[in-house]
């Protein structure tokens, strides 16, 4: 009987050192300055040397962020394998802030990239040790600065089962989306608008291959688009080329008067 009560002991107290819970791993307190990259939290949670395997941690973030009036509630899940973040890691939300977050290898450590330069941020980490390879000392020491991500190997998260906003990684179908922003093109047709000269336009796509004021099709596979602002910026687009039109018949007419008037002028002149 003590030897089977012994061994339960030992293999309590091996689940309980493989899965480990961490509140205090990092403090990040809002000073207000000007954010120019955005948030790089630097663990020491090893990149595995193979490629594969590793801890496999839940992270857990909370707070505030003063600038958007959002709570902050985020947690991160992640596993390398084949020297890649597998599949399964994710974010999910239980706040309203859900900003862009990026997972890097830096100095063969995991580096957590929170792309927002957000006004006054404010939050603490707690990990979730839940790997065979679990160590205390991994969430131990993890620092955070304003700084852009040098890993050669990422991975950007996506939402998983959020409420409000939603981040999906994968295929999204719907009867109908409805979009509300303002304000939309119809500036175009105001009186003091500076309609581009078509010269200018033909300048600038021969140089950079894509409209003015859109982004290039390398920019929208890096980042992604904003559907509500893209739209705006079609309307805006197509609102120009209808005063273009308008402006092109103007001329026609125009020449086609100009053409008459010549042609009469010419039957008299031949009498």
């Amino acid at each position: 009987m003590k030897k089977k009560f012994l061994l339960f002991i030992v293999i309590l107290l091996g689940g309980i050192t493989q899965a480990q819970i961490y509140d205090n791993v990092l403090s990040v307190i809002a000073h207000c300055a000007p954010i120019n990259y955005g948030i790089k939290i630097k663990t020491n949670i090893p990149y595995p040397a193979n490629g594969s395997g590793g801890d496999m941690p839940t992270i857990n973030i909370e707070g505030f962020s003063y600038g958007q009036q959002k709570s902050i509630g985020v947690n991160i899940n992640w596993y390398v394998w084949q020297n890649e973040f597998y599949l399964t890691s994710n974010a999910s939300s239980y706040g309203g802030y859900m900003p862009k977050i990026i997972l890097a290898k830096e100095n063969d450590k995991i580096v957590i990239f929170i792309d927002d330069k957000t006004y006054c941020i404010s939050f603490r980490v707690k990990a979730f040790g839940g790997g065979y390879v679990s160590d205390p000392t991994y969430y131990q020491g993890w620092t955070y600065a304003d700084e852009p991500i040098t890993g050669t190997i990422t991975k950007s998260l996506a939402y998983k089962n959020a409420f409000g906003n939603v981040m999906v990684d994968g295929k999204l179908e719907a009867k109908e989306v409805k979009v509300t922003l303002t304000p939309t093109a119809d500036f175009v047709f105001e009186n003091n608008y500076n309609l581009p000269k078509l010269e200018e336009v033909e300048k600038h796509i021969k140089e950079k291959k894509h409209l003015p004021e859109i982004a290039s099709a390398k920019e929208m596979e890096k980042e992604g688009v904003n559907v509500g602002e893209f739209q705006i910026k079609l309307l805006q687009k197509i609102e120009e080329l209808t005063l273009y039109v308008i402006q092109l018949n103007k001329e026609v007419k125009e020449l086609k008067l100009e053409n008459q008037n010549l042609k009469q002028k010419m039957q008299e002149g031949a009498k």
